[in-house]
């Protein structure tokens, strides 16, 4: 077994439109079933009711985005119409990765790299965790270190391109001092 360096890219989105991101993440019908099934990964997991490596439930999925527990308790403190329901990071492999990953003649292979491309993206939420904030005041933001995060790993673009890529979906919610904020 060899050790992978490779470059990413990682591009940050955000939405206020939890629907759209449910039903983009959830039912689109461009995605493969596998495309669908997404992991959960993080301390703040455990708080929503379910536990970091478990499967990612739809009604999970939504109650994270609409800021509830799955017991409806809310995770927000404020519901502004405009509230973002969360933070998407997308983490995508080179062109010539994607094409190795997904189309090489050789399984064994292609499973290698698959395998070591999802180890990179538990590895990117981790860290995105260790550097989650809550906003205190206008000025300044406070060190949370927790967020809920769904894993998708996405083997397709838009286009229908080999384009293997995966999604750090987070809540807009974080824990601090034993309350959500």
């Amino acid at each position: 077994n060899g050790v992978f360096l490779v470059q990413v890219m990682i591009n940050l989105r955000y939405s206020h439109n939890a629907a759209a991101w449910w039903y983009y993440y959830m039912a689109h019908p461009s995605l493969s079933e596998a495309e669908r099934q997404g992991l959960w990964y993080g301390d703040t997991c455990q708080e929503f009711g379910w536990d970091s490596g478990d499967r990612v439930h739809p009604e999970q999925f939504a109650c994270l985005l609409d800021g509830y527990t799955l017991a409806r308790s809310s995770c927000v403190t404020r519901r502004l119409p405009n509230r973002r329901c969360g933070y998407d990071v997308v983490v995508s492999a080179p062109k010539s990765v994607s094409v190795a990953a997904l189309c090489w003649d050789d399984p064994e292979g292609r499973d290698v790299i698959q395998q070591a491309f999802r180890e990179s993206l538990v590895t990117a939420a981790s860290i995105c965790e260790r550097l989650a904030k809550r906003q205190s005041s206008a000025a300044s933001r406070v060190a949370t270190g927790n967020v809920a995060t769904a894993i998708f790993v996405h083997h397709a673009s838009r286009y229908g391109d080999p384009h293997l890529h995966g999604h750090l979906v987070t809540g807009n919610v974080t824990r601090w001092r034993d309350r959500w904020a």
